[in-house]
């Protein structure tokens, strides 16, 4: 059985572009990651063309 996580998070500040919510850290997240796919068999990251470090993070796998 195929199973889909998707975390929305409310935030009253945004950046630039107006979409991407704009956190002190982002800590909460790789805890968050960690738990949700800690039962996964495979997963996709959807990033913006110039996230370079995410890419390159995402390339390991």
């Amino acid at each position: 059985m195929d199973y889909n996580i998707m975390f929305m998070v409310r935030k009253e500040s945004h950046a630039n572009n107006y979409m991407a919510p704009i956190f002190a850290n982002y800590e909460w997240w790789v805890d968050l990651a960690q738990k949700a796919l800690a039962g996964a068999d495979e997963f996709e990251m959807r990033l913006w063309q110039d996230d370079f470090e995410g890419i390159e993070s995402a390339q390991r796998f």
